[in-house]
């Protein structure tokens, strides 16, 4: 049997390369069919909202869209939603503490229970605002921060349509 081998040794190298690369493919695709959908849900999850709800557009009015969409959607307890959060965007003049100029910002209204979900990879200096109905704090961008010169637990006070709000 060895002389047999060793007559047919170039047969057998191929024989030996064959099964070995055989393998290889079979031990890969298995690792691509085991692993494959929890990276993707991970690259997913790390990328934030994958679907976005808006309303139609008007070309008079902001579009707005009723409460009741976000309702239906919460009410639906589908183990796909991870989280669902409305925005609501305006634009308010803010200063911070007394005797400086106001300046225009972009303000964002959200469910920040929900945001935290949704935005993972946001980077927070100081606390992240956790309950929904928390009127008394805000979270403010870095270049609205470094324009103001506010640091975590600054008074900020916001303007908006003779309204005015102090965070």
């Amino acid at each position: 049997l060895w002389r047999l081998l060793w007559a047919s040794r170039s047969r057998l190298a191929l024989a030996l390369v064959a099964v070995a690369s055989g393998a290889t493919v079979c031990a890969a695709l298995m690792n691509l069919n085991l692993d494959a959908g929890d990276k993707l849900t991970r690259e997913f999850r790390s990328l934030g909202a994958n679907v976005v709800v808006s309303p139609a557009q008007t070309a008079d009015a902001a579009a707005t869209m009723d409460a009741a969409v976000t309702n239906r959607i919460d009410a639906l307890h589908a183990s796909e939603i991870m989280a669902a959060a409305p925005y609501l965007y305006l634009v308010a003049q803010a200063q911070a503490g007394t005797g400086a100029s106001p300046v225009p910002v972009i303000v964002a209204g959200t469910w920040f229970d929900q945001v935290a979900r949704i935005n993972s990879w946001w980077s927070v200096s100081g606390q992240r605002i956790t309950q929904r109905n928390d009127s008394a704090n805000c979270m403010v961008g870095q270049e609205v921060s470094r324009s103001l010169g506010l640091v975590p637990g600054s008074q900020l006070v916001l303007r908006y349509a003779g309204r005015q709000a102090t965070f």
